[in-house]
């Protein structure tokens, strides 16, 4: 799947904030912390359903590697899942999981500035 622009991700989250809510505030909080990061041209989004995915090149392949980010309302918790493409088209193989506490997130302030 073809990577969006930061710009693109940043619109889909604010539009899904105004109509949705907290899940999507969360989501958004994080796309303009990276979208402002000096890094962000090293990083390729790109949305399926919920998840922000976040590869390392343009246009993700067999064996390319991927970071999927939620954010869970029922815990008030970010989860991060490291990943591989097994085909074209799914994203499976999971090689680690982790779930952070929103909380969290506000002992780094420049993460959860709007």
């Amino acid at each position: 799947m073809p990577t969006q622009s930061w710009k693109e991700v940043h619109s889909y989250y604010e539009k899904r904030s105004k109509k949705d809510g907290r899940p999507f505030e969360q989501m958004l909080q994080l796309v303009r912390y990276l979208e402002a990061s000096q890094d962000a041209d090293k990083l390729f989004p790109y949305i399926s359903q919920d998840v922000l995915h976040i590869a390392s090149v343009q246009i993700p392949s067999l064996n390319d590697k991927e970071l999927q980010v939620q954010f869970n309302p029922n815990n008030n918790s970010f989860i991060f899942t490291h990943s591989h493409f097994l085909t074209s088209s799914t994203c499976e193989e999971t090689e680690w999981k982790h779930t952070l506490k929103h909380e969290l997130l506000e002992c780094f302030p420049n993460l959860t500035k709007g």
